[in-house]
């Protein structure tokens, strides 16, 4: 599946979300962002959309689905298939297929995940994560500087592993 018209006018590439940023996200009641730095672009693989299921945060996810600003998408293609078979064996089950759609697909990839960063790259999947949303919510004027900071540190005390307090030095 190619972009949509609208989304090649507005020249959004698709950006699949893994479990690990919408994680991050959601464990600071910040989903909402997400949305209003990529308006239109948002998907998230059936296989991530099951881990959530599994975990805490089903409630707001199953809302953006059903809203329509997170695009659910698996992998259907016997070419995206085989590559989420290979991406399983190192990977997890979202992982893999988040990876096999966007290589298929020329879809970009936002992971906080080490291995799946690493595969990515390897592939050349464009890639961001957490702390590269953050970032571009600064840069697009939707949060202040300081709200990124806060944000990093909330997600950090959360679980996020990230080596910084603040985005110093990122913008």
């Amino acid at each position: 599946m190619r972009p949509s018209p609208r989304e090649r006018a507005e020249g959004a590439t698709p950006l699949l979300l893994d479990t690990t940023v919408l994680s991050n996200f959601g464990k600071v009641g910040r989903l909402p962002l997400l949305r209003q730095v990529f308006p239109t672009a948002l998907r998230i693989a059936g296989q991530v959309y099951d881990e959530l299921k599994a975990g805490s945060l089903d409630s707001p996810i199953l809302e953006g689905v059903a809203g329509a600003w997170l695009h659910l998408v698996t992998p259907d293609s016997e070419r995206e298939m085989s590559i989420y078979r290979e991406y399983s064996r190192t990977l997890g089950s979202g992982e893999a297929a988040s990876l096999a759609i966007g290589i298929c697909r020329s879809w970009a990839l936002a992971t906080d995940d080490r291995a799946a960063r690493q595969a990515a790259r390897t592939a050349g999947v464009p890639l961001t994560g957490s702390v590269g949303i953050l970032i571009a919510a600064v840069h697009a004027k939707i949060i202040p500087r300081a709200e990124g900071d806060a944000l990093l540190r909330d997600m950090r005390r959360h679980g996020y592993h990230f080596p910084l307090d603040t985005l110093d030095g990122l913008l």
